[in-house]
């Protein structure tokens, strides 16, 4: 976490900001008050943005348990479908799907817990792969 802007005016109630660092994932924003008496106020979730860095593909989280759903978006529409596949890390394909929207999620509860590769291939040649962990 670092700080993104400082405002000095204490009457002040209105504020922007603009995060020029952002991580590749989602971001999420709060507001952390210092009191006159240096105690701390932090807000719940203000924001939140979903940020892609140069990938393609944003796929999250990447370390999920059985229970939670498996998510994918893609920065703009592809033309045809793409293809979602993981691979155990002796190269076995444990699940396979074909996207055909730019945002989907999966429930992977099925998948027995351990460390997985992913791939997304579309077919206009935009390839992605990562590491996912299921607990």
């Amino acid at each position: 976490m670092y700080t993104i802007n400082t405002i000095s005016d204490i009457n002040s109630k209105e504020f922007d900001f603009f995060d020029d660092k952002p991580v590749r994932g989602n971001n999420k924003y709060k507001i952390n008050l210092i009191l006159q008496d240096n105690n701390y106020k932090v807000s719940s979730e203000i924001f939140s943005s979903l940020y892609f860095g140069q990938q393609p593909f944003l796929l999250y989280p990447t370390i999920l348990d059985k229970i939670k759903l498996l998510n994918i978006e893609s920065k703009s529409m592809f033309k045809g479908k793409i293809n979602f596949s993981i691979y155990s890390l002796l190269g076995q394909q444990v699940f396979f799907s074909e996207i055909d929207s730019q945002k989907i999620n999966f429930d992977l509860g099925e998948i027995a817990s351990g460390t997985y590769i992913y791939e997304i291939d579309s077919l206009d040649g935009n390839k992605q792969t990562g590491k996912i962990i299921i607990f």
